[in-house]
């Protein structure tokens, strides 16, 4: 006979007759949480926040001069997420290898690391092959100049020990977490 209050009509109304009133305490508690998380979130992206990860693969084929090219994920402290790849020539060693990799910068954002840059780096082996450069990104859009280190691992041949400096171009696409997040949160709350 109350079955809709769970045999509790004293502590479970339900004025409709459809469900118990502890379940609009759940919902509406559920509510505040996502509020909370959403306000958090819009808080968060408006800081700016610097440093970059990026990790992939990379190959490098060169006879004194060459070419290098990498594509990778990327994250940021800023909520960004997205494909960073590049394309370096240069001149260096005699050498070909395929690396994976993973770079850490001071850039302000992914965004950031899209245009050119200079950089010097080494590797070492004959067959299993361990690396790393050092990279300089002018950002003329912020007149700042952002620095990353590399350290890359794979295989190749050419030279035990190799030194390199090279021009590149990268390109960047990417979304922001922050943003879908805060669009998941305002479509749970309408």
């Amino acid at each position: 006979m109350f079955a809709y209050c769970g045999n509790n009509p004293v502590n479970g109304y339900d004025p409709s007759g459809t469900w118990p009133r502890f379940v609009d305490v759940v919902i509406e508690k559920g509510k505040e949480c996502v509020q909370e998380f959403r306000d958090y979130l819009t808080e968060r992206k408006e800081m700016e926040y610097s440093g970059t990860l990026v990790f992939g693969i990379d190959y490098l084929l060169g006879f004194g001069a060459g070419s290098s090219g990498n594509l990778g994920l990327g994250l940021d402290n800023n909520g960004n997420i997205g494909l960073v790849a590049g394309m370096f020539y240069g001149a260096g060693m005699p050498g070909v290898s395929l690396t994976g990799f993973v770079s850490l910068s001071n850039a302000s954002s992914l965004q950031a690391l899209e245009g050119s840059s200079f950089s010097v780096g080494g590797s070492g082996g004959e067959c299993a092959v361990f690396g790393g450069e050092a990279t300089i990104m002018p950002d003329a859009r912020k007149g700042s100049t952002s620095v990353a280190g590399t350290f890359q691992m794979g295989i190749g041949v050419g030279v035990p020990f190799e030194v390199h400096g090279q021009y590149g171009e990268s390109r960047v696409v990417s979304i922001n977490i922050f943003d879908l997040l805060i669009r998941g949160c305002d479509y749970v709350l309408r």
